[in-house]
């Protein structure tokens, strides 16, 4: 497995694996595959080549298996703090710990960004093994939203977790 930033040229790849991810676990993610599609190149192109914000991808030879986004705030009274978002990784390949080395690659990347002193992120309250993951990498639950995500006529809870990192 190699885990590297993606680029510009990963795009057919992410998008492919963004759609499956969003098609397949609905509920962990705020918006659907249908809403996001026209824009999705746009914000990939500016994640892929914004200086302090980042998409991590394990690749199994060629193919991308799974991915992590770090967003970087940029507004004065936030820029020191970061968000982890779009965390996936194929379902037929879950449990050999590819999830934990992306987290791992990417707390590793953002730690060397400058005023970075804290990342977040929230996850679905019933995703039991996303959030002993998370808590695995040092992210502490701080608050639990109710009734986040509304999919497939289900209400689902968000945990939202904190990592100081300096």
């Amino acid at each position: 497995m190699i885990y590297r930033i993606l680029t510009v040229e990963d795009y057919p790849s992410y998008n492919a694996l963004r759609g499956m991810a969003l098609d397949v676990v609905p509920e962990a993610f705020g918006s659907t595959n249908q809403e996001e599609i026209p824009h999705r190149k746009n914000r990939f192109e500016s994640n892929v080549t914004h200086q302090e914000s980042f998409i991590m991808g394990a690749f199994d030879d060629e193919a991308l298996v799974g991915m992590v986004g770090f967003l970087k705030l940029e507004k004065i009274k936030i820029q020191h703090k970061g968000i982890i978002w779009g965390m996936f990784v194929k379902p037929h390949i879950q449990g050999r710990g590819i999830g934990s080395k992306l987290m791992k690659n990417t707390l590793e990347k953002a730690a060397q960004i400058n005023h970075l002193q804290q990342i977040n992120l929230d996850v679905n309250a019933e995703n039991q093994a996303a959030i002993r993951l998370y808590e695995k990498m040092g992210f502490i639950a701080f608050g639990r939203e109710k009734n986040a995500l509304f999919v497939n006529n289900k209400m689902y809870d968000t945990i939202l977790m904190s990592k100081i990192i300096k």
